[in-house]
Parts: structure tokens; sequence; C-alpha cells
């Protein structure tokens, strides 16, 4: 457990919202839109969700367990159709993605990549701007773009720490992310 009060609040909030009365539909547009119980329970949810994450009082799997029970203990999914929304291609793509960066830092690739375009553009800092851009591009040809500003965003860290640290050049770190984001999705 790592932030008690944090789980306290979270579920104080949520057990708050699930407790209230549902309220009276509201108009939108000239027709009512009601709130189900459902609806209120998921609500709760977010407001528990919200605080964990902003706390990190529990380990992400520990709250996605949680996220998991809930769905089925308040009835907002039957038992039956909860794992497929937890395992549809684009969570198990988004998890790749984040594995594929995490290998790139563990075996200092992020590094060799970063020294290859300074080889190429030179240190200043619109060179390699440019030199972030067009490798991006170059590389979004063959690979998604998520994939590439996954794998790329330790190589903009990288830069940030060896021109003084993100305190140090704050727009300097701006400017190497938004270079990734835009070249990959050229």
């Amino acid at each position: 457990l790592k932030n008690r009060k944090g789980l306290i609040l979270a579920s104080a909030f949520a057990g708050l919202i699930l407790i209230l009365p549902t309220p009276a539909p509201a108009e939108f547009f000239g027709s009512a839109i009601e709130l189900t119980r459902s609806g209120q329970n998921m609500l709760g949810l977010l407001a528990f969700l919200i605080i964990m994450f902003v706390t990190d009082a529990l380990p992400i799997g520990i709250t996605v367990a949680i996220v998991y029970g809930w769905l089925v203990l308040f009835d907002i999914f039957p038992a039956k159709e909860v794992p497929p929304l937890f395992s549809s291609d684009a969570v198990w793509f988004i998890a790749g993605v984040l594995m594929l960066a995490q290998v790139f830092v563990k075996y200092k690739i992020h590094k060799r990549i970063l020294l290859l375009i300074l080889r190429v553009v030179g240190t200043k800092t619109k060179w390699v701007t440019l030199g972030l851009v067009a490798f991006c591009a170059l590389i979004s040809s063959v690979i998604s773009e998520h994939s590439l500003a996954a794998v790329m965003l330790p190589v903009g860290i990288a830069v940030v720490q060896i021109s003084g640290g993100l305190k140090n050049v704050p727009n300097l770190s701006k400017l190497f992310m938004f270079s990734i984001a835009y070249g990959a999705s050229i």
C-alpha cells in the first residue's frame, strides 16, 4: 500500500457518489437525459480511479483488478462481457509499444539513435530539431506513428538531459517533444 490516505479518500468519494439518490433527468435540446443507476455506478468508479491515479495509492495492476471487479459487482456489465474490454487489440498494441520503448531504454538503443542523429546533423538546436523530425518522418513510413513516438520519447529525453535537464531548458524540451510528434505524424 503506497498511500493509505489516497485509498481512503478514493473509497469515501466513490461511496458518496454511490449512496446519493439518482438525480432527476436533465433537459438536453428538448429531450430528457436520464442518469441510470449503472451510469451513477460508473461515475463512482471514475471518481475512484481519478483519485487513485492522482494519489498513486495502489499499483496499477491492482487498480485494474478493482475496475474488473467493480464492473461486475455493480452490474454495469455481465461477467462474460468484461474480459473482452481488457483484451482488445488496441490495449495489447499500446502495451506492446510501451514494452518496446522500455527495451530501447534498457539496452540504451535510444542513445545510439541519438548519436546517429547527432553525427548526421551536428549539435546546433535547429539541426537537431530537423534531424529528429526527419528521422521520425523516415521511420514512420515503416512503423506506426504511435510506436515511433513511444520509442523516440527516450531519445528526446536524452537530448534534453545532455542539454542541461528539463529545469534548465524547458522550452528546448518542448521543442524536441513536438518535433518527435510532428515527425512521427508525417
